[in-house]
């Protein structure tokens, strides 16, 4: 199977069946130390046969957002650059955390495009 590592930053892409891929967001975010949020899916892309699995964006990230998906169904996925693809929960800190994002890993602070670990 071909692993495309293509960049694309405009136009369209077609994922091919059972292939997982990476987006990134093209907003930079910046969270204070009393904001965090989740990331979900756009149920759209679910019903396409996208599996996703998000997670959350830390008190004291800033940073674009890399994003994974899987297309689970049996056609090619096509994706345009600039589709919406999730939506972003915030949620307010009642507290202050005992330490931010870049005190604890920080290994994704700052980025801008995709990063992989």
């Amino acid at each position: 199977m071909n692993r495309s590592k293509t960049r694309v930053s405009e136009g369209k892409v077609l994922v091919p069946p059972l292939s997982n891929f990476v987006i990134s967001t093209k907003e930079f975010v910046e969270f204070g130390s009393d904001l965090t949020a989740q990331l979900w899916i756009r149920s759209s892309w679910a019903r396409r046969g996208v599996l996703a699995s998000f997670g959350k964006i830390d008190a004291g990230f800033k940073g674009t957002l890399t994003l994974a998906g899987f297309n689970a169904s049996a056609n090619d996925l096509e994706i345009s650059v600039g589709d919406t693809f999730a939506q972003m929960v915030l949620e307010e800190v009642s507290s202050q955390p005992e330490n931010l994002y870049e005190e604890r890993s920080g290994h994704y602070q700052g980025q801008k495009g995709i990063k992989r670990p």
